[in-house]
């Protein structure tokens, strides 16, 4: 048989009684846990993700200190280059004179070597632009000595083709003489077989 109390005492005496039964609820313990387990995950998120920034920073500093130290040796190559560079240029002016020392010699000898002895150099000259190529102008006694002499350079190392541009009879004092113009294509690749050889 259940029991019934009834307070009999005013309002103004009456003690409330605090009900936290509601804090035991189900519907309260749970979204409640789930929130702290929540809130602990973003935690741990971001204190990893604050580590790993850090990290980061901290090996982004060390990588701009050594690039710092090494700024200098960066400068000391880049001075090597260009000095290495000033060589190399001077070098190859040097090789490209000996080329030319070599070759101008070559070619005279050449063409004095065959020279008849009744004929003689009169003019010898480059034409503008034309670097493997030279006009030659002489005169001789005996029109035969033009065609032997045009044979015996075209035979020379120095000299690849002779063509024959003009010929005619001029007075030198009192005799006449054959005036003749050559055009002498030159060997191209003369003078760089020497040079290269010396070339370490």
């Amino acid at each position: 048989m259940e029991s019934i109390n009834l307070n009999l005492l005013p309002l103004e005496y009456r003690v409330k009684k605090s009900d936290f039964s509601w804090i035991l609820a189900r519907r309260f313990i749970y979204p409640s846990f789930g929130l702290i387990i929540a809130l602990g995950v973003v935690m741990v998120f971001w204190l990893s993700k604050r580590d790993e920034y850090y990290q980061k920073q901290q090996k982004l500093t060390t990588l701009e200190t050594q690039i710092r130290k090494h700024d200098a040796d960066i400068k000391n190559v880049s001075q090597l280059k260009k000095d290495t560079e000033k060589i190399n240029l001077k070098v190859r002016a040097l090789q490209s004179i000996d080329v030319s020392r070599r070759r101008w010699i070559t070619i005279f000898e050449n063409l004095n070597t065959v020279l008849p002895s009744n004929t003689w150099f009169k003019k010898l000259e480059q034409p503008n632009g034309q670097e493997h190529q030279l006009n030659l102008t002489g005169n001789t006694f005996q029109f035969s000595e033009v065609a032997q002499y045009m044979l015996h350079v075209e035979s020379e190392l120095a000299i690849d083709k002779v063509i024959l541009k003009k010929i005619k009879t001029v007075k030198l004092g009192s005799e006449n003489v054959f005036e003749f113009e050559l055009l002498l294509n030159l060997n191209k690749e003369l003078g760089l077989e020497s040079a290269g050889s010396n070339i370490q």
